[in-house]
């Protein structure tokens, strides 16, 4: 699944929480360490992967961008 900005994955992750392990920010979001830090100290479950900025998501993978 493609989330395109940070607060709809939130709310994604609220409603699929057990279901969710990892997510991978691309794009403008890879960089953002702020983001991957909140992401880690909420969902500490999670595994967080970073892209490479400017990387365009691909929407056949299982991850959440």
């Amino acid at each position: 699944m493609f989330v395109g900005n940070p607060l709809d994955m939130i709310e994604v992750l609220e409603s699929s929480r057990d279901e969710i392990s990892t997510v991978v920010l691309t794009g403008r979001y890879a960089a953002n360490r702020e983001l991957a830090a909140y992401l880690s100290k909420v969902y500490p479950s999670l595994s967080i992967v970073s892209g490479r900025p400017g990387e365009e998501p691909d929407p056949y993978l299982p991850t959440y961008s």
